[in-house]
């Protein structure tokens, strides 16, 4: 005969849920609760930051950035931690070994 499980914080409901399956199609409801609760942030410095961050980055000059380009830039440059992580020849080459055309014009990185 199997325990009750004890829930004592949200962490508990969270390990739960992703312990079994079962559980996640059975409350579908809680499962998207729970994702929407996990993405707030707890306090609003991340927005303002981010934020300020989008105002320097929309100057003058790039101003015809369009939206998705733009979101792109911001995104990297709110996490520029983990962009200083990127092994930038190893991107570089997989982008060139994608295409032909590109393998014609551009060499390796080594």
């Amino acid at each position: 005969m199997e325990l009750s499980p004890s829930v004592t914080c949200m962490n508990d409901v969270v390990n739960m849920l992703m312990e079994k399956t079962e559980w996640r199609k059975l409350f579908p409801e809680l499962v998207k609760l729970l994702q929407l609760f996990l993405t707030i942030p707890v306090t609003t410095c991340t927005a303002e930051r981010t934020f300020s961050s989008l105002r320097r980055l929309k100057t003058y000059l790039r101003s015809t950035l369009t939206q998705k380009r733009l979101n792109h830039v911001a995104v990297l440059h709110c996490h520029r931690d983990r962009c200083e992580q990127l092994n930038l020849k190893k991107i570089c080459n997989a982008f060139v070994e994608r295409n032909s055309m590109r393998q014609s014009t551009f060499a390796l990185f080594k």
